[in-house]
């Protein structure tokens, strides 16, 4: 009951990051594409990438909080369904070139995105 209510908890920071970070990129970065859940989904990835490296392979993260991090904050703060969403809408209104800049952005970046996440996490515990 403790680890659920730890995720809960986590998920609603992420919700609110979610909500903070993305809004913050359209403002600074403009409508043309969905730049506030390409945001939020590619530093998700990042943070996965390296908060999963360390606390996998390590002890520096007990397994509580990184369920509460991974599930909970990642969990709300990622946004798969609505990049999905706002894709299915720009094919619908004909943009296929945007629609297909959004999934090769996100699919591409988000890759790299855990790759760093991972290669940050092996700095701090070590490995290959």
């Amino acid at each position: 009951m403790r680890n659920l209510l730890f995720i809960s908890l986590a998920g609603a920071f992420g919700a609110g990051s979610r909500y903070l970070v993305s809004g913050w990129a359209y403002r600074v970065l403009g409508d043309r594409l969905p730049f506030g859940t390409m945001t939020v989904n590619l530093l998700g990835c990042l943070a996965a990438g390296a908060l999963l490296e360390v606390g996998l392979n390590s002890d520096a993260i007990p397994p509580s909080l990184r369920n509460a991090l991974a599930i909970g904050f990642l969990g709300a703060f990622t946004t798969f369904s609505t990049f999905e969403y706002e894709t299915f809408r720009m094919l619908e209104d004909g943009r296929v070139l945007a629609a297909l800049s959004n999934v090769g952005i996100q699919l591409v970046a988000g890759l790299a995105a855990v790759g760093g996440g991972i290669a940050l996490g092996r700095l701090v515990v070590g490995g290959s």
